[in-house]
């Protein structure tokens, strides 16, 4: 898909997020379930669908799908996907891929990109939790990757796309 923006050509790629089943999802998907939704998943009665991740988590890394590229979409893109096919990490794509993110971002984050994009279903409250920042984030998972798995801080900004108390 390429649009264009301010004189500038934009491609998106289509990508299968991954999908956390935590206790406090919604249960079996349904109509309330975006998360379900959003994973063409089939429902479930037993399994939660919590949340979906969109990102380069080592953890759950995002999957490219076809996404029927046209001609005037993006040609590396499509080039990628004629030989990597379906279900190729993000993660592989940004790293063959270098002009996707472009050169300062690259430089900057390599193909480890610096958020990750989550879509919750919530059905009960769910835990505190606590960050800490990327300094500390560093150091902790250098000290310890086994319970820190992730190097990086994680500020969040929340969306209710449904209705959320």
């Amino acid at each position: 898909i390429t649009f264009s923006f301010q004189s500038m050509t934009i491609t998106a790629v289509r990508l299968k997020g991954v999908v956390q089943h935590y206790d406090w999802g919604i249960t079996g998907g349904g109509e309330h379930g975006v998360v379900a939704q959003m994973a063409l998943a089939q429902e479930e009665p037993t399994k939660p669908f919590a949340e979906i991740w969109f990102g380069t988590h080592p953890a759950a890394p995002a999957e490219l799908i076809d996404g029927d590229q046209k001609p005037e979409d993006d040609q590396a893109v499509a080039q990628f996907l004629r030989e990597k096919g379906t279900g190729t990490s993000l993660c592989k794509f940004l790293e063959a891929s270098p002009d996707f993110l472009g050169s300062k971002t690259m430089e900057r984050f390599g193909s480890a990109l610096p958020f990750l994009l989550k879509c919750l279903s919530v059905a009960k409250p769910l835990s505190i939790q606590a960050h800490p920042d990327k300094g500390l984030a560093e150091m902790l998972n250098a000290r310890d990757p086994k319970n820190y798995k992730d190097n990086n801080h994680k500020p969040e900004l929340a969306l209710a796309v449904t209705e959320f108390e």
